[in-house]
């Protein structure tokens, strides 16, 4: 059996071909998953007496491959040589990389740096923050202190899941050509460059919240949600697979260690037993290749099997957090197109309101304009109303007060003739018998000219009343004498 598991699978492969004897017309479990060519593959290797044996499933696993990928690739990865480092600290296990391409974007054409699981473990972090879409494969888990991770087996299993951890990554087509990748396999020195980005990382903190993503999303798209649910679901299937598994293997170890007392037993048995020395001996040597094929098979469900397992395992929750952050993103996609709508919404309700406030606008500008003339046109009437009016009243207030003082100055006339005996008629001549009651006829009878004369000049009236005033003193100062 352990012949037939180090046989390497391409011969395998061949001779399987080669025997060309058909199995019938059963599908194998293998076939089932696989398109059309897969599965013309899968059934030209079963085709043959044994087909779905263990030999043959790995004759499966190993002449499907990626040979044309290979040829196309420029940048191979390999991780080996796990050493210990003690320190007064702490100890550590560091592995070798080893890289080769023919990128122009590297300086050498080869480099081999010496890495730990904690500069590993900040290459996926970042690798995860800078493309946060895409599946990173994952990290083999911590080892718990229960285990003795300095133990030649456990370091085997992590050298071979930190190599297919950078292998896969180096097929990638976008994630290889990221330049924390390229940081990670040429530089010497990883601690300044990991001390940077962890404390940029504390500073910013992170800003992804998805615990309640899935259910803020309205319209996912079923696509993702099978998606999701298929993850769920086989994520669920491995990790009841693994706990089997290691229950089985765990027994199965029990049951080795138990059949290797059978065989020394059978040994002693045949020493003493001379008739049954020869069947005692093949059964103690049937023992043995039972038991060897046993630890041969639990040694491959230690190491190739379980490591698979438990690799899409922490896979299923790679993609998980993936659909997290997709969904995140479709969120802020269904928010950013709420709010556009939001704005559209109150844009159109705005240019409603523009419109109805523009009406009320070119109302109010004609109503004004309107208002404004009428008032203008009622302002120019009650204005030229009023001033006639005052002006009108301005002139009989003139002609009243006129009219009052030639009324003084007449009887002053009088009053002065008769004091000194004259004939008071001369005074009364130049009256126009038609103004009675209207304006004097002395000042009536003066012209504009004499009006606008000197300053001292002063009407006829007034000089005579003067002199006849000034007569009546004279007369009393005389009779006083």
């Amino acid at each position: 059996m352990a012949d037939i598991l180090e046989t390497p699978t391409s011969v395998i492969a061949v001779e399987n071909h080669e025997n060309g004897e058909e199995n019938g017309k059963d599908v194998h479990p293998l076939a089932a998953a696989m398109d059309d060519e897969e599965e013309e593959i899968i059934s030209t290797i079963l085709a043959s007496p044994g087909g779905d044996s263990i030999a043959s499933t790995k004759a499966l696993i190993g002449s499907y491959n990626f040979e044309d990928d290979d040829d196309a690739r420029d940048l191979f990865i390999k991780v080996d040589d796990p050493m210990r480092h003690t320190g007064k600290m702490e100890s550590f296990v560091s592995y070798r990389v080893t890289t080769k391409t023919t990128r122009s974007s590297f300086d050498n054409p080869e480099y081999s740096v010496r890495r730990r699981y904690q500069d590993f473990l900040w290459l996926r972090q970042k690798l995860a923050e800078v493309q946060p879409t895409h599946l990173v494969p994952p990290l083999p888990e911590k080892q718990s202190m229960r285990l003795d991770r300095f133990a030649p087996e456990f370091l085997a299993a992590r050298r071979r899941a930190l190599h297919k951890f950078l292998e896969r990554i180096s097929e990638h087509p976008v994630l290889s050509f990221n330049e924390n990748l390229q940081v990670f396999v040429t530089a010497k020195e990883l601690t300044a460059h990991r001390r940077q980005s962890m404390s940029l990382m504390s500073r910013m903190g992170s800003s992804l919240r998805t615990t309640t993503t899935a259910a803020l999303l309205r319209n996912r798209s079923p696509e993702f949600t099978v998606m999701g649910e298929y993850v769920q679901m086989l994520g669920e299937k491995l990790g009841s697979i693994e706990r089997i598994s290691l229950r089985i293997l765990q027994e199965s170890k029990d049951y080795v260690s138990e059949l290797k007392t059978y065989s020394p037993a059978f040994r002693l048995w045949s020493n003493s037993e001379t008739e049954l020395t020869t069947p005692l001996s093949k059964m103690a040597d049937g023992v043995e290749i039972c038991t060897q094929s046993i630890e041969d098979q639990n040694t491959y469900q230690e190491t190739d099997f379980l490591p698979f397992v438990k690799e899409y395992s922490l896979y299923t929750e790679s993609i998980k957090t993936v659909l997290k952050k997709r969904d995140q993103f479709q969120m802020e996609h269904e928010l950013a197109v709420e709010e556009l709508n939001k704005k559209k919404n109150e844009r159109e309700q705005l240019q409603k309101e523009v419109e109805v406030f523009s009406d009320r606008a070119e109302c109010a500008n004609a109503d004004l304009k309107a208002d404004m003339e009428r008032w203008h046109h009622n302002r120019r009437k009650d204005m030229k109303d009023m001033l006639s009016g005052m002006a009108y009243q301005q002139i009989m207030s003139n002609t009243g007060i006129l009219q009052a003082w030639e009324d003084v100055i007449s009887s002053l006339r009088d009053e002065a003739g008769f004091l000194h005996g004259e004939d008071p008629s001369p005074m009364h001549s130049t009256t126009d018998p038609s103004l009675t009651g209207a304006t004097s006829p002395t000042l009536t009878s003066s012209s504009g000219a004499e009006r606008g004369g000197a300053k001292n000049s002063k009407p006829e009236g007034f000089l005579d009343i003067n002199n006849g005033l000034e007569d009546e003193d004279e007369e009393e100062e005389l009779n006083a004498s």
